[in-house]
């Protein structure tokens, strides 16, 4: 506690102590900052890594979407209601303008063919 006093003035002793005991201190700080960008790296490896299994699970879930097991004639069906003007009067007048049949298109390869093929959704 005597060191942190403002009237103390130290030796030639005290300050090989001191810096001694900065050396230290430095050596300590540097292998803190190593072990920090280690792990860092670590855990920047880890949340690539979620994120791959995270795709992985999107992915695997639209494979298993119940929606992919309707034959097209039940999605045909769909789009055609989901097209009309009375289903989008249901909910407002804009959904119209959302559910164009080129929207629905972009949707995936198999929709696309889908509305492509079928005129009447035309």
């Amino acid at each position: 506690a005597a060191l942190w006093q403002a009237s103390y003035f130290p030796s030639q002793s005290d300050l090989d102590d001191i810096q001694t005991r900065l050396d230290e201190l430095y050596f300590q700080r540097e292998a803190y900052d190593n072990e920090i960008v280690r792990v860092r790296k670590m855990l920047d490896m880890l949340v690539a890594n979620r994120q791959d299994v995270h795709r992985s699970i999107d992915l695997y879930e639209s494979l298993a979407a119940p929606i992919r097991r309707l034959p097209a004639d039940v999605l045909i069906h769909i789009f055609r209601e989901a097209l009309s003007h009375s289903f989008a009067d249901l909910f407002n007048r804009k959904m119209r303008a959302v559910t164009t049949p080129l929207r629905l298109a972009k949707v995936c390869h198999l929709w696309r063919g889908i509305i492509f093929q079928n005129p009447l959704l035309w």
